[in-house]
């Protein structure tokens, strides 16, 4: 079978869907080949020999992707978070529900209760629109940070009295602002093609570049000229207005010989003059005036000593939340761009806040695997370090992973930690200039140099440190102290389960076997066979569930007997336990000592390449013999236990 995957932000869900796909499939014994579309383009593209050879076509997809190469194959579209939370089910369903694409097709396997509509073609939107906010934030952030601090803090790019024209930072600012232009357009352009098509970009980048230049816009009756672009909410308009406009016309029945004029003439001239007229006479003024006001309200709330703290505060929880809620999902994002509207019209707060709330949960959760390594494998323990990495540079996707392992705790840790850091940062009134997040925006200088940064650092500090402590200390009280009674249980617990789960694993693919080869049979007596051996296989499950339910209150009855006097016998023990204690230290000193005295006496006539090897043998003989008075003390407590 062949997948493709791809996520609305194309920078972690279509790589984690492409990795637990082969993964998981791979070992379950299918042949797969995955195909990604992300933020780095096209990635192991699919060759037509391979779509041609394929049995099942898989699209883990939240956004566009050309379905047109897979026509006459069997597909079965999805969204990519099932193909990282369910790849075997994923698999099931498509074999189940998959269906012959046909040309033409508008393609679909969801249900109406599984889309997502409109929100998912802004979510597309903004997957392109973010890198242009990122290069234009930082851009402009960092030549004014430079430019301050070489000519002080009332410089600007070309110096305190523009005594430095056309230099790299001006540059720099120049690059900034051109991105800052093209982001409107590029959101509407995107909004549009992910409901259109390629046909739709061009009127809806045309109508997002009218919109967000205000002095296009006639001031309707009784109004002043008008002053403020309208920005973000003029893109999304120009976008689902250009997008169904474009479905639309597609739908239409036209002349074959006309078809091909369709996308490249009449789509891109009457399109664009619908949504420029539009916004020019009609909606550009009204909004842009409700824009203006809601600006300034914000501002002077801000800027406002009775209401400055108290606002900074509410808003910094609330986007703080929003942004360790989801970790670069639709909530997250609706927060950024929120946040990213406002530096548009030079209001900075918000983003400050947002800014020290995006990495808290990757960073949270990365060192959630680095200091409390017993909860994690060895495959998490590595992503939390490119948890740690993405967390510094502003991408909070580092922590999904841990928020698809381990949700109740994760997401609830997560959005407490990012909600202080956001709360702090807003009630201390700390400012970001660039449309981004994370400890890079204040190393390059959107965050003002100076008292602002040391806030910006404490809020990531503090919420970061509550994110880790909580869920740690969860993780403890859930999963039981090293070597306790509960660790016991609950691995018992897991155990039974694991168990359950291989055999309803195993009777389902040997089901699943039996249904094929009903469909290959020719022989009705034959097919009749195999029915009756599923419909035997299908009693085995109740069996199996019944069991599991036995296993686990009989492991809960006898957790809850010992557990109460876990403590007590352990001190009744306590004095053969101290004791043995420092018997092992004198123990284990005295080898450590030994084998100290050994490596002196053999290295002494050794070249220096041998001395090398044998330093390295004295280590490990070290570390086990640490490693080794550990498990002692442990089996010695669990004796205690066991024997109280």
């Amino acid at each position: 079978m062949v997948a493709v995957t791809a996520c609305v932000v194309g920078v972690a869900h279509t790589y984690m869907a492409e990795e637990k796909l082969l993964s998981e499939l791979t070992n379950a014994g299918y042949q797969i080949r995955v195909e990604t579309q992300g933020s780095k383009g096209v990635g192991t593209e699919l060759t037509a020999a391979e779509i041609k050879n394929a049995d099942l076509v898989i699209l883990a997809t939240d956004t566009n992707v050309d379905k047109s190469r897979f026509v006459g194959k069997r597909v079965y579209q999805t969204h990519v978070a099932r193909a990282i939370k369910e790849p075997l089910k994923v698999v099931a369903d498509a074999q189940a529900q998959a269906v012959v694409m046909k040309a033409d097709q508008d393609f679909t396997t969801e249900t109406k209760k599984d889309r997502q509509g409109v929100i998912k073609h802004i979510l597309a939107g903004i997957s392109y629109m973010i890198p242009i906010i990122i290069a234009g934030g930082v851009l402009i952030a960092a030549s004014l940070g430079i430019a301050k601090a070489i000519w002080g803090a009332g410089a600007s790019t070309t110096g305190v009295n523009n005594e430095y024209p056309h230099n790299p930072l001006w540059a720099m600012e120049q690059i900034g602002g051109a991105a800052f232009t093209l982001m409107i357009p590029i959101l509407a352009a995107f909004i549009a093609n992910s409901i259109g098509g390629r046909a739709a970009i061009a009127p809806a980048l045309v109508g997002g570049f009218i919109g967000n230049d205000a002095s296009k816009f006639v001031p309707m009756f009784g109004m002043n000229t008008v002053t403020t672009p309208m920005g973000f909410i003029g893109a999304i308009i120009a976008g689902l207005l250009v997008g169904y406009f474009t479905l639309w016309v597609n739908s239409w029945r036209v002349p074959k010989s006309l078809r091909a004029a369709m996308p490249i003439f009449f789509i891109p001239i009457v399109g664009s003059i619908a949504i420029c007229v539009l916004f020019m006479y009609v909606l550009g003024g009204p909004i842009g005036f409700v824009m203006d006001k809601l600006s300034a309200a914000i501002e002077k709330g801000y800027t406002s000593d009775q209401f400055g703290i108290g606002l900074g505060l509410g808003l910094g929880i609330l986007l703080g939340a929003m942004a360790g809620f989801d970790m670069g999902g639709p909530v997250n994002k609706i927060a950024f761009v929120t946040s990213s509207a406002l530096v548009v019209q030079k209001i900075y707060y918000p983003m400050g806040a947002m800014a020290a709330a995006i990495p808290v949960a990757p960073l949270g959760m990365g060192l959630s695997a680095v200091l409390f390594k017993r909860f994690f494998t060895r495959e998490e323990k590595a992503a939390g370090i490119s948890a740690l990495i993405m967390g510094m540079i502003g991408i909070s996707e580092g922590a999904i992973p841990f928020a698809i392992r381990d949700p109740k705790r994760a997401i609830a840790c997560n959005v407490l930690g990012s909600a202080i850091a956001g709360a702090i940062a807003g009630a201390l009134k700390v400012e970001n200039y660039a449309a981004h997040g994370g400890p890079i925006v204040a190393i390059l200088g959107a965050v003002p140099y100076g008292v602002q940064t040391f806030y910006f650092f404490l809020a990531i500090l503090i919420g970061t440190t509550v994110s880790v402590v909580v869920y740690g200390l969860w993780l403890v009280a859930t999963l039981g102290k090293l070597g306790s009674v509960k660790e016991a249980y609950v691995n018992l617990c897991v155990n039974y389960k694991t168990d359950a789960k291989d055999k309803k694993y195993a009777l389902a693919q040997q089901i699943k076997t039996l249904k094929n080869n009903i469909k290959a049979s020719t022989d009705e007596k034959e097919a009749q066979g195999y029915q009756q051996q599923i419909e035997s296989l299908k009693t085995q499950f109740d069996p199996i569930n019944n069991t599991l339910k036995e296993q686990l209150l009989g492991a809960k009855k006898a957790y809850q007997e010992v557990v109460g006097a876990e403590k007590v016998g352990v001190k009744a023990k306590m004095g053969d336990f101290t004791k043995f204690i420092q018997e092992q230290k004198a123990n284990k000193q005295s080898q450590l000592k030994a084998i100290q005295t050994e490596y002196q006496t053999n290295s002494t006539n050794a070249d220096k390449y041998k001395n090398v090897l044998w330093k390295k043998h004295i280590i490990m003989k070290k570390k086990k013999h640490c490693k080794g008075l550990q498990i002692e003390l442990l089996t010695m407590k669990l004796i205690c236990v066991k024997n109280m």
